[in-house]
């Protein structure tokens, strides 16, 4: 039997080079596939951080007309001023928040909502909640009884 010798035989040389060359190509692609895992992971704590960030915000507008008193009793009935609520008045959560409300206008209620001209005023307050990055703000009517 004629046996071929071994340090004759190139075949195991080709499959060594395919498995060298399959080797390096999963390689690349890994690395690339953990670049790219960790930019997905990073842009998703930015939205995160931007989401909580204006819910937050968004928050210290509903706070100050959920407690007109505490919030709008301050700016008084001067067109023009404002009233920043201090830190020690916010929830945890809204701690480093500036919330500013302002009466920007005041006039009669609006015809057809059964409050009387010569009893009420109704007043518009714009309200500015900024925290982190974010700012917003919102303006609402309100009707007050005339003294």
């Amino acid at each position: 039997m004629n046996r071929p010798s071994l340090m004759n035989n190139s075949d195991g040389m080709i499959v060594l080079v395919l498995v060298a060359i399959m080797l390096v190509a999963t390689v690349i692609s890994g690395v690339a596939l953990m670049r790219y895992a960790n930019l997905e992971t990073r842009m998703a704590g930015n939205q995160r951080h931007y989401k909580q960030s204006f819910f937050a915000a968004d928050s210290g507008i509903e706070l100050v007309f959920a407690r007109p008193a505490t919030a709008l009793g301050p700016v008084g009935a001067e067109v023009g001023n404002d009233y920043t609520l201090p830190q020690t008045s916010l929830p945890d959560f809204l701690q480093g928040a500036s919330i500013t409300a302002k009466l920007v206008r005041q006039s009669n209620p609006p015809i057809g909502t059964g409050y009387s001209v010569n009893n009420f005023k109704s007043r518009y307050y714009e309200v500015t909640s900024i925290n982190g990055d974010q700012r917003i703000q919102a303006g609402a009517w309100k009707v007050f009884p005339h003294y």
